[in-house]
């Protein structure tokens, strides 16, 4: 069964150790709703929500990512259990119109066999969706130098460290000024979505810096901007204590 509702904290009770002694043990959640859950297990897959803050050029606001609010009691919370914790940062590129992008100067990469899979039955392709590669070029480079100051990259408002190296483009030309070109992956969002996902165009630019650069790309020229990318910074649990 699924229950929408924001979770605020975790419930526990005392139980005895096989010692003679007692501990604590996970007995359910409370929500924001005033709704009480009770579950001999509970799982927190928190994302990118607690205490979300997101970033386009020097505009922030809290959320947990585009459209969804942040989760802010959860993450009092779960600072009271003396839990170490600490600030991430991750970011998301432009979502693009599929309609408004021209295909045809790019590299067209289409859906593996993959006959290799454990199935019981054969693995078959039924969606008519590709992937395609582009890259950006010296005046891709050129428009995002130009602008630097106004990455919240580069200012330090973002104070949170990469989860992983998944950087932002501002962020690869930073660091590899000898490059001319980075290669983009253009995937679609969903096939149900018109919505493309430039994989590799990770950016916290603000919007019109995004639409400039975005039209120096190849494919991209007319390109429809359907959501900017964001960079987005997050509270997490330091995972030594599971």
């Amino acid at each position: 069964t699924i229950v929408l509702g924001m979770v605020e904290k975790v419930l526990f009770e005392t139980t005895s150790t096989e010692h003679g002694g007692s501990a604590p043990r996970v007995a359910g959640i409370v929500t924001r709703e005033g709704a009480t859950y009770y579950a001999p297990s509970v799982i927190l897959t928190t994302g990118t929500f607690l205490n979300g803050i997101m970033h386009t050029g020097q505009q922030r606001h809290a959320a947990g990512r585009q459209g969804e609010e942040p989760v802010v009691g959860l993450a009092a919370f779960l600072k009271t259990l003396d839990l170490q914790m600490g600030r991430l940062k991750t970011g998301t590129p432009p979502r693009l119109l599929r309609s408004s992008i021209d295909f045809s100067v790019m590299e067209r990469q289409g859906s593996d066999a993959l006959g290799y899979l454990f199935e019981f039955d054969p693995h078959t392709v039924t969606h008519k969706m590709d992937c395609y590669i582009t890259h950006t070029t010296p005046e891709t480079h050129d428009v995002l130098r130009s602008n630097f100051a106004l990455s919240p990259i580069f200012t330090g408002v973002i104070t949170g460290t990469a989860p992983r190296y998944c950087p932002s483009i501002e962020d690869k030309i930073s660091r590899f000024a000898d490059k001319s070109s980075h290669h983009i992956f253009v995937e679609p969002e969903s096939a149900a979505s018109d919505e493309v996902y430039p994989n590799g165009l990770s950016t916290s630019m603000p919007l019109p810096v995004q639409r400039a650069f975005i039209q120096t790309i190849p494919g991209f020229e007319k390109a429809h901007i359907v959501r900017p990318g964001y960079a987005i910074e997050y509270d997490y649990i330091a995972p030594h204590q599971l």
